[in-house]
């Protein structure tokens, strides 16, 4: 457990414990597309997914490594070409440990549910709109997704946009 929670102390940005997120790994939410391209998805993935395609708003990176964990999925929210967004997806056998190491890093959760297939949901929400949601078990593994008030006042404009079309083709 305790490499599992200093690679979430490595990959979140440094800042007091307990403490809303400012970013992914030593990148601000807001950093460029171009500087993210370089840093993170060029020098750090070897299987990267999507990131060659420079108008991919969500690139991926398949086998980012997480120290103590091993290689992560990670998928990135660039909304308007900057980082606003992330996902990280951990091994099933780790999941447990990066849950306890989020909850070290994040602070006690809004909400922690009991999931029937095992494990738990967390919420965490903090004032300025970010909010974080861990599956602990799932498919793929446990899964992270940190998402920022601008990517989800656009997520909701794009589904009114939607809706509204939808509803002009009846």
């Amino acid at each position: 457990m305790r490499f599992a929670l200093v690679a979430l102390l490595l990959l979140l940005p440094s800042t007091a414990l307990a403490e809303e997120p400012k970013g992914f790994a030593d990148f601000k939410w807001g950093t460029d597309r171009a500087t993210i391209d370089e840093q993170i998805l060029k020098s750090k993935c070897t299987w990267p997914g999507g990131w060659a395609d420079y108008d991919n708003p969500r690139p991926m990176c398949m086998d980012y490594q997480l120290p103590g964990i091993g290689p992560a999925m990670i998928g990135l929210d660039l909304t308007d070409r900057t980082l606003q967004g992330y996902s990280v997806t951990v091994p099933l056998a780790k999941s447990r440990d990066f849950a306890q190491g989020l909850e070290a890093k994040f602070g006690k959760p809004k909400l922690r549910q009991p999931l029937k297939e095992g494990g738990s949901a967390y919420t965490w929400e903090w004032p300025s709109g970010t909010t974080a949601i861990y599956l602990e078990r799932t498919p793929l593994g446990g899964m992270l997704t940190v998402t920022t008030k601008t990517a989800l006042d656009r997520t909701g404009k794009q589904i009114r946009e939607r809706n509204e079309k939808i509803r002009k083709g009846f």
